[in-house]
C-alpha cells in the first residue's frame, strides 16, 4: 500500500506519542479536516495536545496544549455532526499532602476550547484509561476504568451527555485485586453500545466485553480463556453492525482477531506482532493494522475481503523506532470517517514525535484527503 508520512509534531520528545491502548486518536470532520491529539513531554510534565489539518494530513496548526497542570495520559478524540470536537484523557497530580488525584477528564471545541470538566475526580484511587464515541444523535459516551476505593482499576465505569452529564454507573463492580484496563468503545447504527477491555480473571489479563441495547447492559462476556495475558483490544463495527475485535497475546506475540455477525466466530492468529489496531471501508473490507518489533520496528497489515490476504508491509524498518499506530475512528460518523477504500489514514510515532500516514489513493468520497471538496451533498445534515 504505497503512501506517504507526515510529521505532526516535531516538540512532543516523548516515544509513546500515541500510546498505550487503542484509543482513538485522529478524526475527520464532515469539511475534510482531520484533528489529531497525543502524548507530549515538551514542558514541565507530559501533557495531551491538540492539532488541526486541513490538507489532508500534510500539515499541521492550531497546536495546543488542552491539559491542565497535572501528568496526562492515554487521550482519545471524537467528533460530532456539527464538527465539534470531543477529547477526555486522564491526568494527575499530588494536591500538595502528598496524595494523588487522578481525574478522568474531558474537553470540547466548538468556536474555541471549553473549560476541562471532570467526569470522575478520585483522592488516592485511580479514574484511568477514558475512551469516548458519538452515536448519530450526538450523545456522547464515555466508558473508563477505576476504583472508588484503594484498589487499582478494579472497576469498568460509563457515563453520558446528553442535555447534560448523567451519573456515573458501573458496568463491571470489580473486587479488590482484580485489574482491568484499556477499554475500547464503538457505537452501531441503532445506537447500541459495544465495550472490550481487558479483565482480570484468574490472574490472567482476558479479553472481556459487554453490550448497551436501549440502555441496558447485558452480560459480561468473556471473548478469551488463555493462559497468558493478551492485551490492546481494539473494536469496530461494519456496516452491517457486526463486531470485529482485534488483540494481541503478550506471551506468544501474536496478533489475534474475533468477529460477531449473530455468533462468535473462532478466534483467528493472524500475525507475529503488538498493539493493533482496526479499521473498516465502505464495502466492509476489515484492515488490522499492526507492529512487527523486530530491529526497529515495521508497521504491517493483513486485510480480509471476504479472506484474510497474505500480509503487507506498510512502513518498513528505518533508522528510527516506529510503534503504536491507530487507525481513525471506523464507523461513526459513517461517511466522514470510513474511506471509499482501502484502511485510511492512521498515526504512529516515530522516534519520538507523532506521525500520520496517508494512503495515496485514500478518498471519502468528497475529493482526495489531499485536495479540496469539489462536489458534495448533504444527507441528515452529514457532507459526503
Amino acid at each position: 500500500m504505497a503512501g506517504d508520512s507526515y510529521v505532526i509534531t516535531s516538540l512532543a520528545n516523548i516515544s509513546t506519542c500515541t500510546a498505550y491502548g487503542s484509543k482513538r486518536r485522529l478524526v475527520r470532520d464532515s469539511s475534510g479536516n482531520l484533528h489529531a491529539v497525543w502524548r507530549d513531554d515538551r514542558g514541565v510534565t507530559e501533557a495531551t495536545y491538540y492539532a488541526k489539518s486541513t490538507d489532508g494530513g500534510q500539515t499541521w496548526g492550531s497546536e495546543a496544549k488542552i491539559s491542565s497542570d497535572g501528568v496526562a495520559y492515554t487521550a482519545c478524540i471524537a467528533v460530532d455532526s456539527y464538527g465539534h470536537i470531543h477529547v477526555v484523557w486522564y491526568e494527575y497530580m499530588d494536591r500538595g499532602d502528598g496524595i494523588y488525584r487522578y481525574r478522568a477528564r474531558y474537553r470540547k471545541y466548538t468556536t474555541g476550547w471549553g473549560s476541562i470538566f471532570d467526569i470522575a475526580v478520585a483522592d488516592n484511587d485511580y479514574y484511568r484509561h477514558p475512551v469516548i464515541a458519538i452515536d448519530d444523535n450526538d450523545v456522547v459516551h464515555v466508558v473508563w476504568v477505576g476504583s472508588d476505593w484503594h484498589d487499582e482499576d478494579c472497576h469498568v465505569w460509563y457515563r453520558k451527555y446528553t442535555d447534560s452529564w448523567q451519573p456515573a454507573v458501573k458496568i463491571l463492580d470489580g473486587i479488590p485485586d482484580q485489574g482491568n484496563a484499556g477499554p475500547s468503545l464503538a457505537v452501531d447504527s441503532q445506537g447500541d453500545l459495544h465495550v472490550a477491555w481487558i479483565g482480570e480473571v484468574g490472574g490472567i489479563g482476558q479479553i472481556r466485553y459487554r453490550k448497551q441495547t436501549s440502555g441496558i447492559w447485558g452480560a459480561i462476556q468473556d471473548l478469551t480463556n488463555d493462559v497468558n495475558d493478551q492485551y490492546h483490544p481494539c473494536i469496530a463495527i461494519d456496516s452491517n453492525d457486526n463486531l470485529h475485535i482485534t488483540w494481541y497475546d503478550i506471551a506468544d506475540v501474536a496478533i489475534r482477531y474475533i468477529k460477531y455477525d449473530g455468533s462468535w466466530s473462532a478466534i483467528v492468529e493472524l500475525a507475529s506482532g503488538q498493539r493493533p489496531t482496526v479499521a473498516i471501508d465502505r464495502s466492509d473490507v476489515v484492515y488490522v493494522i499492526y507492529v512487527n518489533t523486530t530491529g526497529n520496528h515495521s508497521i504491517r497489515m493483513r486485510k480480509n475481503d471476504g479472506a484474510w490476504q497474505a500480509e503487507e508491509i506498510i512502513i518498513p524498518v528505518g533508522a528510527n523506532v516506529i510503534d503504536h499506530p491507530i487507525a481513525m475512528w471506523a464507523r461513526h460518523p459513517q461517511h466522514q470517517m470510513v474511506p471509499v477504500s482501502g484502511p485510511g489514514l492512521f498515526v504512529y510515532t516515530s522516534s519520538n514525535d507523532p506521525y500520520i500516514y496517508v494512503p495515496s489513493d485514500v478518498s471519502y468520497g468528497i475529493a482526495s484527503v489531499g485536495g479540496n471538496p469539489t462536489s458534495a451533498k448533504l444527507v441528515a445534515g452529514k457532507l459526503i
